[in-house]
């Protein structure tokens, strides 16, 4: 199959079918995030009985690699397998073995997060362009719900995603945790659009810094992020950039606390019972954190939230003197602050008697 396709990097098989065992095919090609919900429909294939393969990108097998719900890899580079037709045509001859094939394209970008491209069938207008209300009501819908209705299971409601990591990162993470005690937040610093950053993170950071003397904070996010990195600070872990997504992920099953716009690293803290601050911009409750346990959710008051968009470009309604998108940029500081509070007297309650 590698032969014969242009823009495969590596098939990975880690467990042959066995005779007469169900094949199952999933083709996810989306982001670190995305990988997650695919986890889920990983896990119910395999529940089902079936021999497993992942079709995805780099990135997706960077996140689920040591999933042992899955029993192969497909693996390609972001956008080495093209467009429309010649798509289809790959996916079509990579699932003629096996028995069951699950395509999660579009499941969710598109669907319930439309693009400027998202067409309404009935009408041929652009969804992208109809009023919040309006979008709300075709949009409201949760991901993972979506998902596994998707992939044939629509009764699988109120599930979450799971993530595997080998001994060695565990024991990194919890190495980690012991060189940096007391209350330690895994800061996520942005995602993968202009509203996934929060403009005042890093005036939060420095007040609960100054009340609490045992709060370290570990901030995170790919290369762009190294941009909203906070001043040094001896309680402060710059790795924007620096970590790797795995070490980033991992750390978020240790930490005593995740905060983080809707981006890879608060995705991953879903599959834990850490506590978590979701900073909202394009998603409501409903959409993405429904299912997620220890979770405080916040939104900023303002009339095109949740605007169910794939944003490309800063074409979101802006706070003027920051240039922030609105929905960032009106969430205030001391909603962010009083519940970090919140979090943090919760496990400071639990601390023993006289440690600090």
């Amino acid at each position: 199959m590698c032969s014969e396709v242009a823009g495969i990097m590596f098939t990975k098989i880690i467990h042959p079918p066995k005779e007469g065992q169900k094949t199952a095919l999933l083709i996810r090609l989306g982001a670190w995030g995305d990988m997650i919900w695919a986890s889920a429909v990983v896990r119910r294939m395999k529940q089902d009985g079936y021999n497993v393969t992942l079709h995805c990108a780099d990135r997706g097998y960077t996140v689920l690699k040591h999933d042992p719900n899955i029993d192969r890899f497909v693996v390609v580079e972001d956008g080495e397998l093209g467009q429309g037709d010649q798509l289809d045509r790959f996916w079509g001859l990579l699932g003629k073995s096996f028995d069951k094939v699950v395509n999660l394209t579009g499941s969710i970008e598109t669907s319930l997060l439309v693009t400027p491209s998202t067409i309404d069938p009935l009408n041929g207008d652009s969804v992208y362009n109809w009023s919040r209300d309006r979008l709300h009501m075709r949009c409201n819908v949760n991901y993972m719900d979506r998902t596994m209705e998707v992939a044939g299971y629509p009764e699988d409601k109120g599930v979450n995603g799971s993530l595997f990591f080998t001994e060695s990162e565990e024991a990194w993470a919890k190495a980690f945790k012991t060189k940096h005690p007391g209350f330690l937040i895994v800061w996520s610093l942005g995602g993968s659009a202009a509203h996934k950053a929060y403009p005042f993170a890093e005036i939060v950071a420095n007040e609960i810094l100054r009340l609490y003397s045992d709060v370290q904070i570990v901030t995170v996010g790919d290369e762009l992020c190294k941009l909203l990195e906070f001043d040094e600070h001896p309680r402060v872990t710059r790795k924007a950039g620096e970590m790797g997504i795995r070490k980033s992920l991992v750390l978020t099953k240790y930490a005593d606390l995740v905060i983080g716009p809707e981006s890879s690293v608060i995705n991953a803290a879903s599959c834990f019972d850490v506590p978590k601050i979701l900073l909202l911009s394009h998603s409501s409750v409903e959409n993405l954190s429904k299912y997620w346990t220890n979770t405080i959710n916040l939104s900023a008051n303002v009339e095109c939230y949740p605007c169910h968009k794939l944003h490309y470009t800063l074409d979101c309604p802006l706070v003027d003197k920051i240039k922030s998108p609105v929905c960032m940029g009106k969430l205030p500081p001391d909603r962010l602050l009083e519940a970090i509070e919140t979090v943090y007297n919760g496990w400071k309650a639990k601390q023993p008697v006289g440690v600090k």
